[in-house]
């Protein structure tokens, strides 16, 4: 008689499916004496709606809820698991926990060490506060500004000084006038040369020569419109002229 009562004897377990995250409760499972392994894969494929392949069920004893889940006593389901000694327990249920592949517990493993590595330490932080410019620093930047100011300003009146008018805008180019470039002084206002005569009865003006009756400049001179070249060598310097030579022996005798 106890025999026929254990065999029509049922019991219903909660299954709670673990993902890794967090468990969900997806229902019950019924067991009976007549239950095998297969019955019981197809009764949890149903529950979850996922391939008993990638699921591992372990039966869980919850009789000391005061334990944790994880040190909870835990046995392992497989096709040696007795379903008739089941129906006589209490206060279990099973946990059905979904198997992932090594790929994705070590992308797991290293997102956990990633966000335990961007945590604050738990020290107090310092207030945020603004660097303070030292006082020398500003000293220095200001009498720079003021070098710079005092520059611009003698450049400007240099080139003014040699007929030059440059723009005070620093993105716009340096322009010549036409009017303000100097000229060369007639040669009817002056003593002349053999090349300035030839010159003046052509109606023409002379060309770039070394004239005996040139000013002379005294000092060093620096051009402000452009850079001077280097110096040519002695043999590529440019010689007198003819008329030079003349006019330099006729003084001497």
């Amino acid at each position: 008689m106890a025999e026929v009562d254990l065999q029509e004897a049922k019991a219903a377990f909660p299954v709670v499916l673990y993902k890794g995250e967090q468990r969900i409760n997806v229902g019950n499972v019924e067991i009976h004496p007549t239950l095998d392994y297969k019955q019981f894969r197809v009764v949890l494929n149903q529950l979850t709606g996922i391939s008993y392949n990638n699921l591992t069920t372990y039966l869980i004893d919850n009789k000391r809820k005061q334990i944790p889940p994880e040190q909870q006593r835990k046995i392992l389901i497989t096709g040696k698991f007795n379903f008739t000694v089941l129906v006589r327990e209490k206060s279990c249920y099973f946990l059905v926990v979904l198997k992932r592949s090594r790929r994705d517990r070590r992308q797991r493993k290293s997102k956990k060490e990633i966000i335990g590595s961007n945590q604050l330490p738990p020290r107090p932080l310092k207030p945020f506060y603004l660097p303070v410019i030292p006082r020398f620093y500003e000293v220095w930047f200001y009498e720079s500004q003021i070098q710079r100011a005092n520059y611009v300003n003698s450049v400007l009146i240099m080139n003014s000084n040699y007929g030059f008018h440059w723009s005070r805008n620093i993105n716009s180019r340096k322009m010549i006038e036409s009017e303000s470039r100097p000229r060369v002084q007639s040669c009817r206002n002056r003593d002349l040369c053999t090349d300035c005569m030839n010159a003046d009865k052509q109606g023409a003006e002379p060309e770039l020569h070394l004239c005996v009756y040139d000013e002379v400049v005294e000092g060093f001179f620096r051009s402000p419109a452009i850079r001077c070249g280097h110096y040519p060598k002695e043999s590529s310097r440019m010689k007198p002229t003819g008329s030079y030579k003349n006019t330099a022996a006729g003084a001497s005798g």
